[in-house]
């Protein structure tokens, strides 16, 4: 073919081409090199017939030629080799590998306007400077973009007949599921119920996911959880038998089968992971102490804080004490109390409520909740409420607003019932602890069953107590327990 000899850099040999190979596959889920390697393979077999010098190869493993915002590194990594003056040739197995939209090719047609290139492949070779190469070029260039397209349309497509049949696709094995993502594997079905009540009760998603590394239980591609890996597999509505993703799950949407979380359960985790579930949701500087944040001042009902007061004993010794105390300045009493005191008179309290046959009763007899069915349908309304008619002008304001506020309020209810089936959560497997095994638990659980079981509040020391542990300071009382 005719042409321009291609520009060298100092030093070049005369008359070496030297030749990049480009080696790309689409997806390669699990980092197999085997197709790149074969790839790169039969363009050196092109390379050494026509006397060309491989000088290096850029392989593009698990990327997209066609995708407008999918970066190709290596690519972009050659593109800057031949615009340096270090290559004369691109070698690739195929031209779609290596162009797939036509703006690739209008690139390289503008490098070899400045460098002149040429290109190989098994099936021969164009030469970018001849009019008809290009010409041949731009409509395969042009064949490979409606084509990419066609599957586009076919895949999408595809996946919106899943959707009404309520088939929710997966790329690779959903862990608690089979490869296609319909059948429970129950060993880890086990390890998603038990992380979903940690993280409902308050335990940091962190401390979760090192717990169950250290137990060797990774995730399905043999990975170690991470805090965001846990958070997303958790929130997966495929869990609950709903389509979506966690970040878009479509909750009015259920799928054709058996969930491994009850939807009441998801929709706690939801909330959890939201931070809209306080006071049980997590938070980053979580709290050292027992009641830390949980017992308040009687006067001004603020939450009290750890902290400490230094006094002298008589053989002049300092002895440093760990209290509760309220640093409100404006309140007028500022209780302050022994941790070790409150803390222990507290955990009497709870252990008597968690052996209360009542409340045991009260757990058992919790009659099965559709809150979080109630709570998507009512949600979904509202959003439709608020795009039909919001600037809608036939529809009067007033009107408007009463509808969103009824709504409104039944979300309100639905999330409370939700929110108090969170007691249940926590609870039911604690029902008859005792103190021995109250202090095997992590001080998060240990803080969760506290909350969920008394509220506390202390009153200022009095002249007649002095220093001594008064039980009369310390108001505890038992939650009434609202299990949906």
């Amino acid at each position: 073919m005719a042409g321009r000899t291609p520009s060298r850099v100092p030093g070049a040999a005369p008359g070496v081409i030297r030749a990049a190979i480009y080696c790309r596959i689409s997806l390669d889920r699990m980092g197999d090199r085997v197709k790149v390697g074969d790839q790169e393979k039969l363009c050196r077999e092109v390379a050494a017939r026509r006397g060309w010098t491989v000088v290096g190869v850029y392989p593009d493993n698990s990327r997209s030629a066609w995708q407008r915002n999918r970066k190709r590194p290596q690519w972009d990594a050659m593109l800057a080799a031949v615009d340096r003056g270090e290559i004369d040739a691109i070698i690739v197995y195929h031209g779609d590998r290596l162009i797939r939209q036509p703006w690739d090719l209008e690139l390289l047609i503008d490098l070899a306007d400045q460098r002149g290139i040429r290109l190989a492949s098994p099936t021969g070779d164009r030469d970018l400077d001849n009019p008809d190469d290009r010409y041949i070029l731009r409509i395969e260039a042009a064949s490979a973009c409606r084509e990419s397209d066609n599957t586009s349309r076919r895949v999408r497509r595809a996946h919106e007949r899943q959707a009404e049949a309520g088939i929710s696709p997966c790329s690779r094995r959903p862990y608690g599921w089979d490869d296609g993502g319909r059948a429970v594997r129950p060993a880890e079905a086990d390890v998603i119920r038990e992380a979903a009540d940690r993280a409902i009760a308050g335990e940091p998603w962190s401390r979760i996911a090192r717990d169950l590394n250290t137990r060797g239980l990774l995730t399905s591609t043999g990975a170690a959880w991470t805090h965001t890996t846990l958070q997303r597999m958790l929130l997966r509505p495929r869990n609950a038998a709903l389509m979506g993703t966690a970040m878009n799950p479509r909750v009015d949407q259920a799928g054709t089968w058996e969930p491994i979380l009850d939807r009441d359960t998801w929709e706690l985790l939801r909330r959890t992971a939201s931070g809209r579930a306080e006071p049980y949701a997590h938070r980053t500087n979580a709290p050292a102490h027992l009641l830390s944040g949980i017992a308040t001042c009687e006067p001004c009902g603020m939450p009290l804080r750890a902290g400490g007061t230094t006094t002298r004993a008589g053989n002049g010794e300092q002895r440093r004490t760990q209290t509760y105390v309220c640093d409100n300045p404006t309140c007028q009493g500022r209780a302050h109390i022994a941790m070790h005191h409150l803390e222990d008179y507290v955990v009497g309290a709870v252990l008597r409520r968690l052996s209360d046959p009542r409340l045991a009763a009260a757990l058992t007899a919790t009659p099965k909740s559709d809150a979080g069915r109630r709570l998507a349908a009512l949600e979904a309304r509202r959003e439709q409420a608020v795009e039909e008619f919001g600037e809608d002008p036939d529809m009067p304001p007033a009107l408007l607003k009463k509808m969103l506020r009824q709504l409104s309020e039944q979300i309100d209810a639905a999330r409370a019932e939700i929110e108090a089936t969170r007691t249940r959560h926590i609870l039911t497997d604690y029902i008859g602890l005792s103190l021995e095994q109250w202090e095997n638990l992590l001080l998060d659980r240990q803080r969760a069953l506290v909350r969920a079981t008394v509220t506390v509040a202390v009153r200022p020391t009095g002249r007649s107590t002095g220093r001594r542990f008064d039980p009369g300071r310390v108001h505890v009382e038992p939650r009434a327990i609202e299990v949906g």
